[in-house]
């Protein structure tokens, strides 16, 4: 598997992405990993609070205002994942 880095590596630039994944409780993306490609995705954290995965929906930039109606079943998504894995693990 290919190991994917954002292009906006830089160490301050990271932090506040993270920063702001962490308040917003999501991710966007625009032609990070592939030109012409837009994406949402949303941390999924285990029972310690670690987040180890993540879940994504990617499309054709051309389709980017559907992200938007996207977005709420794509966090609703995330929030299943995490109560199964803590089940899961607890």
């Amino acid at each position: 598997m290919q190991r994917i880095v954002a292009q906006s590596a830089a160490p301050d630039s990271l932090r506040a992405q993270l920063s702001r994944t962490r308040a917003e409780g999501y991710a966007l993306s625009e032609n990070e990993l592939q030109q012409g490609v837009v994406g949402a995705a949303v941390p999924l954290a285990e029972a310690d609070g670690a987040v180890r995965f993540s879940l994504a929906v990617l499309m054709p930039s051309h389709r980017a205002e559907r992200l938007a109606t996207l977005l709420p079943a794509l966090l609703d998504a995330g929030r299943r994942i995490e109560a199964q894995v803590g089940q899961a693990n607890g």
